[in-house]
């Protein structure tokens, strides 16, 4: 069951998060999403487009509640969600977004990708939740699915847990949420188990303010890898068989155009270094180091960390940039243990009630 019982009171084990930014870039093609209300609601889906696809959960009879992910397939963030859906085997809707036109999202004021519309039934309902922000919702689905009662939980109370505030970034004031990188337990955990959150919600938010940053850069660096990396783009979303066929070569070739001089203003806003790839190896040079010895940063499970670093890093699988991160940087064996884990649904029966250690 994804969701359960709400306790009057839940406890956050790190304490308060720093009030900070994602500073998020994402594949948008033009660099930065329309301005939007960065708020949870309920919106009518009346007019919704219909899924793009629909992926099966391993546990589909089960599952009381109903997903659908807007998103472009290559997006890190919406690749962060995916990867937290699939390792979990949550059965969800997709729609494709185109990402020039954005069409598909028309529907809503909300429009950054990726969003999210959920309820607590099993199929399409009038009225949804649209839920923001790639770290809110993997931190929502978990906290609801970590309840020990059989009880369905209204998610929605669970935002009482990550208010919306205002944040300064660069000068320029967003909306954002707190405690969004937090999941919300029942009881106080041991120390151990405290030590081992507190890691993860670090490197969680060090996916959305470090890592993310350093692969628009690598994967646009030059004309010619950008419009590469767009015909990946555009093979890895079946936009062929999406969108109209007039789009396709519009997105690629303009987008790539768009993307290189957007990438060159990424790199100087990040402080990247003059050859980008180094900056990207250094990341996850970090990222190796901190997992250690062990199979993953969660230690014998891939932790919520994993998932979103392994999110992120496999937007750009099928892109140049990859290819050279794997021959220089240790990262790969990490990565095929990520890959194989999400692709079986290994934590599927891995989530039960979590108790005071």
């Amino acid at each position: 069951m994804f969701g359960s019982y709400l306790p009057r009171t839940l406890v956050k084990v790190a304490g308060l998060a720093g009030v900070g930014s994602a500073g998020l870039v994402g594949w948008n093609l033009w660099g930065a999403p329309r301005r939007a209300v960065c708020e949870a609601v309920e919106i009518d889906t009346t007019n919704i487009p219909r899924p793009t696809r629909t992926v099966k959960g391993v546990a589909q009879d089960k599952q009381d509640f109903h997903v659908t992910l807007f998103q472009y397939q290559t997006c890190p963030f919406c690749s962060k969600v995916r990867a937290y859906m699939d390792y979990y085997g949550l059965g969800y809707d997709v729609v494709e977004v185109n990402p020039l036109f954005r069409s598909e999202t028309k529907f809503s004021t909300y429009r950054k990708i990726p969003f999210v519309l959920y309820n607590d039934h099993k199929e399409l309902r009038k009225r949804e939740l649209l839920l923001p922000d790639s770290s809110l919702i993997v931190s929502l689905f978990q906290t609801a699915r970590l309840q020990s009662k059989s009880d369905k939980s209204d998610v929605k109370n669970l935002l009482q847990f990550y208010p919306e505030h205002t944040v300064t970034t660069d000068g320029k004031e967003k909306k954002d949420f707190a405690n969004k990188y937090y999941v919300m337990y029942e009881k106080e955990l041991g120390a151990d188990r405290s030590v081992s959150i507190k890691n993860e919600t670090k490197w969680r938010q060090w996916v959305d303010e470090t890592l993310v940053h350093t692969l628009a850069p690598n994967i646009y660096q030059s004309p010619s890898e950008a419009v590469r990396t767009f015909k990946y783009l555009a093979d890895a979303g079946d936009w062929e068989k999406i969108f109209p066929s007039w789009q396709v070569p519009v997105v690629i070739y303009v987008g790539a155009s768009m993307m290189y001089v957007i990438g060159k203003r990424l790199k100087k806003r990040y402080g990247l270094k003059d050859n980008v790839r180094i900056s990207m190896y250094e990341a996850c040079d970090d990222w190796v180091r901190a997992v250690g010895d062990q199979p993953y940063l969660g230690g014998a499970q891939p932790n919520l960390a994993d998932l979103a670093t392994y999110g992120v890093l496999s937007a750009i699988e099928g892109c140049d940039a990859f290819v050279d991160l794997a021959k220089n940087t240790k990262i790969l064996p990490w990565f095929k243990r990520m890959k194989a884990a999400v692709n079986s649904h290994h934590g599927a029966n891995s989530l039960k009630a979590v108790t005071a250690a």
